[in-house]
């Protein structure tokens, strides 16, 4: 698999075995990514990152999900590509952009647990639902899953192109008894 990742590339990992690797699932909303690295104080990540850079050697990453950031599609105008075709074309057929990103952020994931000694997954919103599947499969050393998943989830579930969409399959996750 490939993933898109902002943070500083680790070509030879054999000298982070006491170190962590963190991972940044961002939330919904338009390139969430940067303005989750470059710290953009407006932003509602604001301070994830600052949390983590007290932690000494962690190595920080942010997924860019697909079609936002520097992984954006053009119409040939300079201006991107709305969300809604994308997430429509891959519902139709077979697939889910939702899926996509996850499956990416396991890639992520695994790569983090080859580099470095202590994994951390952590995610706002959207990326803490994200992040709660993720460590289903991948079991992190810590994951910081926040305002992902709430009770009444399980009675009615309020949805759109901003939460994880595709995942009938998995519906027991947001079970109360299973988690």
């Amino acid at each position: 698999f490939e993933t898109y990742l902002y943070g500083e590339l680790k070509k030879n990992c054999s000298n982070y075995d006491n170190d962590y690797g963190t991972l940044i699932i961002p939330g919904s909303g338009i390139n969430q990514s940067s303005k989750i690295y470059k710290e953009n104080k407006d932003n509602y990540h604001y301070g994830i990152i600052e949390s983590f850079e007290n932690l000494s050697d962690n190595h920080i990453y942010v997924l860019i999900k697909p079609n936002e950031d520097s992984r954006a599609w053009h119409n040939g105008t300079f201006k991107k590509v709305s969300g809604e075709y994308i997430y429509h074309w891959q519902l139709h057929n077979g697939g889910s952009y939702s899926f996509s990103y996850l499956v990416e952020s396991l890639a992520a994931t695994k790569f983090l647990k080859k580099c470095f000694g202590k994994t951390i997954l952590a995610g706002l919103s959207q990326g803490g639902g994200a992040v709660l599947l993720n460590s289903f499969q991948s079991n992190p050393d810590f994951a910081i899953s926040s305002s992902s998943y709430y009770l009444a989830a399980e009675e009615i579930y309020r949805a759109n192109s901003h939460q994880i969409l595709g995942i009938d399959e998995y519906s027991e996750f947001f079970n109360k008894e299973f988690l």
